[in-house]
């Protein structure tokens, strides 16, 4: 059983609305530094599994099979030790590892991305409602946005990080009981066009897994959680 100490809540909200539009929740274990991420599924499904992309590809397209569809929560773990793997806790089933470089050789680089395919797969969370030893994050998206992206970063020396042409940002400092050093986490957002086509269902994909680090490898292995 993970001992979650603190959980990051993302939504996003148009200006002039208080509806919050649900997108990942971020949480920390109390007694180290590892992350866990999970999309919001207005519709309780996921798919789940590993793929692989060309290094300096910019857009890649994904194709889910539905053999990977699962109806339990599953999470991306991000760990301090730099390996990566989604797990779902209730079948005990882990898929991965992938492997980044330790929290301690990260200075801000970009290590996981959260992706919206449009506004229209997210769920309105319940007015007034309350989470308890949680941090709400709202990003603002503009009137004629269809979607967005949220960068995750990583630094484990200092409050800083490695991105550009970002729109909305938030810096989150983890200290772990009993452990010298904190953890700081970048939440980056940037507006993009609409993912999905108009006969396929709008979901929330995480992707985690590839080196930030180290651009003389051809292809990059990849995990990845997507929330319908």
């Amino acid at each position: 059983m993970i001992q979650i100490s603190r959980t990051i809540r993302i939504y996003f909200f148009r200006n002039g609305s208080s509806e919050l539009l649900k997108v990942a929740t971020l949480n920390f274990k109390k007694n180290d530094s590892s992350l866990y991420i999970i999309p919001y599924a207005r519709n309780n499904s996921y798919r789940i599994g590993q793929k692989s992309f060309a290094q300096h590809d910019i857009e890649a397209t994904l194709k889910f099979n539905e053999n990977e569809t699962s109806e339990n929560i599953p999470h991306l773990s991000i760990h301090n030790s730099g390996q990566v793997h989604v797990r779902i806790p209730q079948l005990n089933q882990i898929i991965g590892p992938c492997k980044i470089p330790s929290f301690s050789r990260l200075n801000g680089e970009h290590v996981a991305s959260i992706t919206c395919d449009s506004f229209d797969a997210l769920q309105i969370e319940e007015e007034n409602k309350k989470h308890k030893n949680s941090q709400r994050i709202a990003i603002k998206i503009g009137d004629n946005e269809e979607s967005r992206r949220v960068l995750i970063c990583i630094n484990g020396n200092e409050e800083r990080f490695v991105v550009e042409d970002c729109y909305s940002y938030f810096h989150v400092k983890h200290k772990p009981e009993g452990l010298k050093n904190p953890v700081w986490v970048g939440i980056f957002s940037i507006p993009q066009d609409r993912l999905n086509a108009p006969d396929v269902e709008p979901g929330v994909t995480i992707i985690s897994g590839w080196d930030p680090t180290d651009r003389s490898v051809k292809q990059e292995d990849f995990l990845y959680i997507r929330g319908l």
